[in-house]
């Protein structure tokens, strides 16, 4: 009887401390995430949220792939800032929503994010489907139009499904997961 016990005891102690490492391990795994994906100018990607419509979680998607939060990164291209633009495209976009067309502008983070989520939000009304508005940002609009017109990569609603170039495709998947686990991370947690 005392073994019995004595078991049982065991058995429950085991069950807590999985319970416990259980839960450890997911706070501290989360705290990683957040740190390996981050938040930054909240305040301004809340605004752009409201003024262009693009979820946040893309807006931040954008911010980590493309620049991994680094504002001065100037990439070979050319292109620059937190959202990777370049200085034409900035100059027309920025007239576009009537901002000040100084290109020297690209670097301020309020600035680029506005911008670029501009851009995001004109690909999406383009497009209607996040897979084309990621390819489209990779690849550019030429090609996914001419992948649009091809009737085998599209899905039965015309969307595109299969992506032909293999880095346009690792990039989309990159821009889906990275998308995903801002979602998760922070929207589920509101």
């Amino acid at each position: 009887m005392r073994n019995k016990f004595l078991n049982s005891i065991l058995i429950i102690l085991i069950l807590a401390f999985s319970v416990l490492c259980g839960f450890t391990y997911d706070h501290l795994f989360t705290k990683y995430q957040m740190h390996e994906y981050p938040r930054q100018y909240n305040d301004t990607v809340v605004a752009c949220y409201y003024e262009y419509a693009v979820p946040v979680s893309v807006v931040y998607g954008a911010i980590k792939i493309e620049s991994d939060y680094d504002s001065a990164l100037v990439s070979e291209d050319g292109e620059i800032g937190l959202m990777q633009l370049s200085r034409a495209e900035y100059d027309i976009l920025s007239a576009e929503i009537g901002k000040k067309v100084d290109s020297g502008l690209l670097f301020e983070p309020q600035t680029n994010i506005e911008i670029g989520t501009y851009k995001i939000a004109k690909l999406f009304e383009k497009y209607q489907n996040w897979r084309a508005v990621y390819a489209a940002l990779y690849a550019g609009e030429r090609k996914v139009d001419g992948w649009l017109a091809n009737k085998e990569n599209l899905d039965e609603e015309g969307n595109l499904l299969i992506i032909p170039d293999r880095d346009t495709e690792k990039y989309v998947k990159k821009f889906e997961k990275t998308v995903g686990i801002y979602r998760e991370l922070y929207e589920s947690a509101n």
